[in-house]
């Protein structure tokens, strides 16, 4: 999978933050290996992710059944 935000989050001093992108998919799912940037939460029968996105470059994993 691959995820990314085209909101490059500019501050004042025109430096980019990250941004967090949440996504809700149906089944539960967990990422193939461990990341810093993506986050997966069991809610029921659905997974939420919340990915770290910055600077529009996109953040690629791969999600297993779990």
């Amino acid at each position: 999978m691959s995820v990314a935000s085209t909101d490059l989050n500019l501050t004042k001093e025109t430096h980019s933050a990250p941004v967090k992108v949440n996504l809700m998919l149906k089944g539960k799912w967990k990422t193939a290996a461990p990341m810093d940037n993506v986050k997966t939460v069991i809610k029921g029968s659905r997974t939420q992710l919340v990915v770290t996105a910055k600077d529009g470059i996109p953040v690629q994993f791969k999600l297993a059944r779990g």
